[in-house]
């Protein structure tokens, strides 16, 4: 496996200058499937890489999927990083997956996150 940083060991922005996205996408090829929290951190890595070099479409297809495993794992870590790439998208964007992405990130966030106001 591709050894990439881990979050305690480098910023996030020291992740994307260093890691492409491709390098992401390698390195989630050849993990185990008896892993989902481990793909979702490495998915939820990508989003923002590929958020980061301007290309919107596999960052909402990736962070979709990131997405889906935090719910599902309930993962911390997952999850701060698919809050990352929420706040990286232009929530006016009509690219393809964007409203998607925002809508079960929206859903996900008013269920887990309730205003308390």
């Amino acid at each position: 496996m591709i050894p990439l940083p881990t979050e305690e060991s480098r910023s996030a922005g020291d992740l994307i200058q260093e890691f492409e996205p491709q390098q992401f996408a390698d390195a989630i090829a050849q993990m185990q499937p008896d892993y989902p929290r481990e793909k979702g951190v490495y998915l939820a890595r990508a989003a923002v890489a590929h958020m980061a070099v301007g290309d919107i479409e596999p960052a909402v297809t990736a962070g979709s999927q990131a997405l889906q495993i935090g719910i599902g794992t309930r993962s911390a870590r997952i999850l701060h990083k698919v809050r990352q790439l929420s706040g990286m998208i232009d929530p006016a964007s009509t690219q393809t997956g964007v409203a998607e992405f925002r809508d079960a990130f929206t859903a996900w966030e008013s269920e887990s996150c309730p205003d308390r106001t």
